[in-house]
């Protein structure tokens, strides 16, 4: 008996191969590269006219081009330091990564994943209708101002302008339970429980 695992593939998948190996191309090309998107000679439309198909690895994807400049500043360590000393970068690129420059030795991790979470949660910064995408109503143009997660707290509070963006990349709200009530004889939260009930 063989121990081989057989798949038998779609036209889908094989069509997922095809786009992985073009994005990869792209990725180095035009995304990390210098080439722009539409000089890149990928022999695709997609691939030459929607700068949106050009990466294989998140890091490099339109939601975290204002994480990697909020994350490494304008310093050689930024993944896109060659494009950034070659001068291909955006006004928000530079704007951001020249603020954060240097956060890295006043955050600690817990800053670092508050900033994150905050991003994910408000959207990641996305909107797919205006360049470059992954700049779009977020607070992080501005959150370098603070030393501490309080202190971004109340920037948040304080915050006149949107910072949600798509609804695409929103997490779904979520049914809020029942405030929990106190009661000597039982666990809070727990009032009214009987206990498991069988059928």
């Amino acid at each position: 008996m063989s121990t081989a695992c057989k798949i038998k593939t779609t036209r889908y998948y094989d069509e997922f191969i095809r786009y992985y190996e073009l994005a990869l191309d792209q990725q180095k090309k035009s995304n990390l590269g210098h080439i722009p998107h539409a000089e890149s000679k990928m022999d695709d439309p997609l691939m030459e006219q929607i700068e949106l198909y050009d990466v294989v690895e998140r890091k490099y994807a339109g939601f975290s081009q204002i994480v990697n400049d909020v994350f490494y500043g304008w310093t050689e360590a930024h993944p896109y330091w060659s494009r950034m000393q070659a001068g291909l970068y955006t006004e928000q690129r530079k704007d951001v990564a020249t603020n954060w420059t240097g956060k890295q030795e006043v955050f600690g991790l817990p800053e670092w994943l508050y900033i994150f979470i905050l991003h994910r949660v408000c959207g990641s910064a996305i909107n797919y209708a205006t360049k470059p995408s992954g700049y779009h109503n977020t607070l992080l143009f501005d959150l370098w101002q603070s030393d501490s997660i309080e202190q971004m707290c109340e920037q948040v509070k304080a915050a006149t302008k949107s910072f949600y963006t798509s609804v695409g990349y929103q997490f779904p709200a979520f049914p809020k339970p029942p405030i929990p009530q106190q009661n000597e004889e039982v666990f809070v939260g727990m009032t009214g429980f009987e206990g498991p009930q069988f059928q």
